[in-house]
């Protein structure tokens, strides 16, 4: 094919795209639009004293089509109540019990994989439920925008940004809805990293003595932050608490079981391979949570299936065990002064049995803010990355 041609085709495309913008925009005018950075570095095949390697600092963009809010809801901005309180910001009551569930879901996923509580499968739900699935559950509907040639890093540019989005969105809503009222009316969020978002609401500010409302933006706003980085901060911030170079020879940390695995890509920098460290964590994790399980139910291994109800009383047993396990290994506590068990008090100074009940902890955290156990599959990972089976391992918790 030609460059002509591919140039072509690439027209027709974004001519279909926009065409497609603005067939949504007629049923649905309430959108979003999030950005970030996209830097590529650019190697030249022989570098001289004019050519050389080149860094280049774009900015992408895409459209969001809400998927709960509706034209007809109550715009009206809450009141806070009056006298705000510490514990106001802690689970009670409702949300003490949801936290439960999701954590028994997160360990069911983990079990129900085992021969010894196989039986699990059909009654541990694929979705943990909450208040918003109905939402979530609907189709997104994105479109990209045009990729732009300007620096994120750079005020100037950042304004060139908020300018060419208001731009693209006049164009939007005149074509659908004959004027710009409803851009007038709903106006349109932006998004971004928590970097992204200050930079773009600092080029928003710097307009903000202008008299012209189109030139001061109004009609972009409110600038929020998207949680994009949530899961690798919150894994990088596990593995600065648990993982220490220098304990390959600690027995069942993260580094020892890394070394006697040999797993590869794993150094602690979550930010540059994401993927090998929660993969890492997370095949110990599940060896981890059937070492509890065989444990607290007293079987031989995980293997043993004389735990097997029968059939019509599996459903009940399936929470009654995933809540002892809970209960037992005080997942999602968020307490210090809770009662002691006998055995646990025995084990208060066991350090690998606290070290283990840590990694489930931090794990059982992680998953409940991306997707969970199970995207990631043991024989996939292992056949690429490891020489040695993860069956073969024994973690006395």
């Amino acid at each position: 094919m030609s460059p002509t041609s591919k140039l072509n085709i690439q027209d027709q495309a974004v001519d279909q795209s926009q065409a497609m913008i603005i067939a949504e925009l007629q049923k649905n005018p309430l959108i979003k639009i999030t950005g970030d950075n996209l830097d590529m570095y650019v190697r030249t095949g022989k570098q001289g004293p004019e050519v050389s390697n080149k860094d280049l600092h774009m900015f992408a963009s895409n459209i969001i089509f809400a998927k709960g809010p509706s034209i007809d809801m109550d715009h009206q901005t809450p009141k806070p109540p009056a006298n705000i309180e510490g514990n106001c910001f802690l689970p009670q009551g409702a949300e003490l019990e949801r936290l439960a569930h999701a954590n028994s879901v997160i360990i069911g996923r983990i079990l129900k994989d085992t021969p010894a509580f196989s039986w699990m499968a059909g009654h541990v739900p694929s979705h943990i439920r909450h208040s918003h699935a109905t939402d979530a559950s609907k189709k997104t509907i994105i479109y990209s925008l045009p990729i732009t040639d300007k620096n994120e890093a750079k005020y100037e540019e950042c304004v060139s940004i908020m300018e060419l989005y208001l731009e693209v969105l006049t164009k939007y809503y005149t074509e659908a809805h004959g004027s710009v009222v409803p851009l007038h009316r709903f106006r349109v969020p932006i998004g971004g990293d928590q970097l992204t978002r200050v930079r773009l609401q600092g080029a928003k500010n710097l307009r903000s003595l202008t008299p012209d409302l189109k030139k001061k933006l109004v009609h972009l706003h409110p600038i929020v932050i998207e949680f994009w980085h949530m899961k690798q901060d919150l894994l990088e911030k596990c593995f600065r608490a648990l993982y220490k170079k220098d304990e390959s020879r600690q027995p069942a940390t993260l580094r020892h079981l890394q070394t006697v695995m040999q797993v590869r890509g794993v150094d602690g920098k979550v930010k540059k391979n994401f993927r090998a460290h929660f993969t890492l964590i997370e095949m110990i994790t599940r060896i981890m949570v059937e070492e509890q399980a065989v444990e607290l139910f007293n079987l031989a291994d995980i293997n043993d299936i004389s735990l097997v109800p029968p059939k019509n009383v599996q459903k009940e047993k399936t929470w009654e065990y995933l809540e002892k396990i809970i209960a037992h290994y005080k997942y999602g506590s968020l307490s210090f002064k809770e009662e002691e068990t006998p055995h646990q008090s025995l084990l208060k100074d066991d350090e690998v049995y606290n070290y283990a009940c840590q990694v489930c902890h931090w794990v059982s955290k992680l998953c409940k803010c991306m997707t969970l156990l199970g995207k990631v599959t043991r024989r996939g990972y292992w056949s690429t990355q490891s020489t040695t089976s993860p069956s073969s391992f024994h973690i006395p918790i």
